[in-house]
């Protein structure tokens, strides 16, 4: 799955290839991760990073599912941004509160959006997610860009219409109740492009996705491929085809 974003105010496209993958929609190898457990495409975060701040608790990070069966973290193209168990969440709001501190708190809440002109990304920290597999564990690094995405005003952040149609910033990363899954929503799917194998050992993979430059926040940051080329939760629907279960 190769999921373009949000193109100034537009669906930014992508593909969806069904019975293989297109290497020209990504640059170098895909990384493999397995799947946990069946119906949902679950996996096993081991870490949770923005910048060095690990956010995601030792206690979560140790397990597959919680003893209800939830399971510890899902990937899923119809969930926008990032969903964190509320430990986790006020964590990361901490780490990033104190790295644009001129912010407003009901920016990191979710509540309000900022001039795109009132918040330099630069100043804020990478996010890494780091996937658990048999071997060492698979590094997903995404820009501050892909967490906090500049949206249409008048749809998210305002009753009235701007002089521009893009001109503020929303934080995509949101809270959920102790004991749910972290979701791996669209920070992941528009930094990565996204290989599901539904074979007889199911697996998801990734590898830095190509030809979405139109937005302007490019590959992962980090990746050897960058010279190359509660409202929250709504932006991603209009977007890409949700691919959370399979059968």
């Amino acid at each position: 799955l190769q999921c373009c974003g949000f193109d100034r105010g537009r669906g930014g496209g992508g593909a969806l290839d069904v019975g293989g993958f297109d290497a020209r929609r990504f640059y170098g190898a895909i990384q493999w991760v397995p799947i946990t457990k069946r119906p949902y495409w679950a996996v096993r975060a081991t870490s949770i990073r923005f910048g060095a701040a690990d956010v995601l608790p030792a206690d979560v990070a140790a397990i597959d599912a919680y003893a209800d069966g939830t399971d510890q973290s899902i990937v899923d193209s119809g969930t926008s941004g990032l969903v964190l168990p509320k430990r986790a969440f006020d964590a990361a709001v901490a780490t990033l509160s104190a790295a644009a501190p001129d912010v407003p708190r009901a920016f990191w809440k979710g509540e309000a959006c900022v001039d795109a002109s009132k918040l330099d990304l630069s100043s804020l920290p990478e996010l890494t997610v780091s996937l658990a597999t048999e071997g060492d564990d698979v590094v997903l690094t995404m820009p501050a860009c892909r967490y906090v995405n500049r949206v249409p005003k008048t749809s998210y952040c305002a009753a009235e219409a701007p002089p521009r149609k893009e001109d503020a910033y929303f934080f995509s990363v949101g809270p959920i109740e102790e004991g749910r899954n972290v979701i791996l929503g669209q920070s992941l799917f528009e930094s990565y492009y996204v290989a599901h194998d539904m074979g007889a050992s199911p697996r998801v993979g990734f590898a830095p996705i190509r030809g979405c430059d139109a937005d302007g926040c490019g590959v992962p940051a980090g990746s050897r491929f960058e010279v190359l080329g509660s409202r929250w939760a709504v932006v991603a629907a209009l977007v890409c085809l949700p691919l959370g279960a399979y059968l």
